[in-house]
């Protein structure tokens, strides 16, 4: 009779574990999210693949990082959109931002630049390049005197191994022969003409290379975007990938 009851005891004390078990596991039922391994901050499956750049393109600017503010992706997005995002990459800052994988900052005198196009997976087409200069809250470099000329020809020959062109923001895009910097109207023109012409005020000083800007680019393609280049600037085509300037 006494081993009976112990049975009843031991069996009657498994039974209350299981139970116990049993309602714990109710915690994982479908729907429901375990904390088990999650992160702190209580961050979705989808919100850290975002974080992580999973390759998701998808709009990030309601991501929430460790400090609780709110942080935006697409200005530090690798160049190129390869997914990867400027925390990835050891250079930076640029305009007080991770620069892009491909982007180092560059100081010359008064002027802060990010040099871009560094790695050939990197080189860009002129919109492109522009877009992501807009993003880092600057724009292609506008040269308007003959000391910031030499300033970006500086900053390019110490980002970039043996100096290649580069995308500066000039284009006559809108008008054959009528030079702007960016969206600059046809009236604030720099420049207007082919080669050999003067710059217009305020415009001190140009340095297109000699038979240049010619419009001459190969199979009868537009050379609208204007590119630095060691020994002056250039007219090239606009979908040509190439390093590129950001002026902050």
């Amino acid at each position: 009779m006494r081993t009976w009851s112990l049975s009843l005891v031991l069996a009657t004390g498994c039974f209350s574990e299981a139970l116990a078990i049993d309602a714990n596991d109710d915690a994982d039922a479908p729907g429901e999210t375990s904390t088990a391994g999650s992160d702190a901050a209580g961050e979705s499956t989808s919100e850290r693949s975002a974080s992580t750049g999973s390759g998701d393109d998808s709009d990030d600017s309601g991501d929430t990082g460790t400090d609780g503010t709110g942080t935006d992706d697409s200005a530090i997005d690798t160049v190129g959109d390869s997914g990867m995002t400027g925390s990835d990459s050891p250079d930076g800052p640029c305009n007080g931002m991770p620069c892009p994988v491909g982007c180092e900052a560059e100081q010359q005198g008064p002027h802060a630049y990010a040099v871009c196009g560094i790695g050939l997976s990197n080189y860009t087409a002129w919109g492109e390049a522009s877009e992501v200069c807009f993003d880092l809250g600057g724009a292609l470099v506008r040269i308007e005197t003959a000391a910031e000329n030499a300033a970006v020809k500086a900053a390019l020959a110490n980002h970039l191994a043996g100096f290649e062109t580069a995308w500066m923001g000039a284009n006559d895009r809108e008008s054959e022969e009528t030079w702007v910097w960016l969206d600059d109207e046809a009236a604030d023109a720099f420049y207007v003409g082919g080669p050999g012409e003067q710059p217009l005020p305020p415009q001190e000083a140009v340095d297109w290379v000699a038979a240049e800007p010619n419009n001459e680019g190969p199979f009868a393609v537009e050379e609208d975007c204007g590119a630095v280049y060691s020994s002056g600037w250039l007219d090239l085509p606009c979908s040509n990938e190439t390093p590129f300037v950001c002026e902050f």
